[in-house]
């Protein structure tokens, strides 16, 4: 995740901050992609996840599972968000789009972010990073969770409610292997060693 990151400021540009996001809350591509801007709760340290956006038409449709559910944020993640809307709101400014467009992570032109121009940058940061290219950015979640459950396997259920799975089985089948009985920290843990 440090090479990714390091690489992913120039790499990424704009879409940054929305790569951040699903690093640091498990959140799907769908998902990061249909926040709402009240969606995100940067006082609270939490995010809504309430809605998915399909990958080829942006219908909104509910998240795997039909249930919504909170995502904690991390400080790091909270400073890297303060950033990205400080940008977005310079994009509406410039591009007249104001108040009217309701998702958070959107183009400069205030359409939402493409699933497959999501794609196209993951791969992008990849290259410039130098690491495998057979990595999705699915693979987010799952370095999230793994890494989560590597430090504290006791997070477990934790894990599991973030990452919205229907039960702890499918989380402790998908990651046993990664489960250590001692660590510490929660979702600073995910912390590296340098944010845009």
């Amino acid at each position: 995740m440090n090479a990714f990151f390091a690489a992913a400021p120039t790499a990424a540009g704009n879409y940054y901050a929305i790569l951040f996001m699903m690093y640091q809350t498990g959140t799907r591509l769908g998902e990061a992609r249909g926040f709402y801007g009240d969606d995100i709760a940067l006082d609270r340290l939490e995010a809504h996840v309430q809605r998915t956006l399909d990958d080829d038409t942006n219908a909104e449709g509910l998240p795997k599972g039909g249930k919504d559910r909170t995502v904690d944020l991390s400080d790091q993640l909270v400073e890297c968000l303060k950033r990205y809307k400080a940008k977005r709101a310079e994009w509406a400014l410039a591009g007249g789009w104001g108040q009217s467009v309701p998702y958070f992570f959107v183009t400069t032109n205030g359409t939402p972010v493409g699933a497959d121009e999501i794609r196209k940058v993951f791969k992008r940061v990849l290259q410039a990073a130098g690491l495998p290219r057979h990595f999705t950015p699915h693979c987010l979640r799952h370095t999230y969770a793994s890494l989560l459950l590597q430090e504290d396997g006791g997070r477990l259920l934790y894990v599991s409610r973030q990452l919205g799975h229907a039960n702890v089985t499918i989380t402790a089948d998908t990651y046993a292997k990664w489960i250590r009985p001692v660590g510490r920290g929660v979702v600073n843990a995910l912390a590296i060693s340098s944010v845009v």
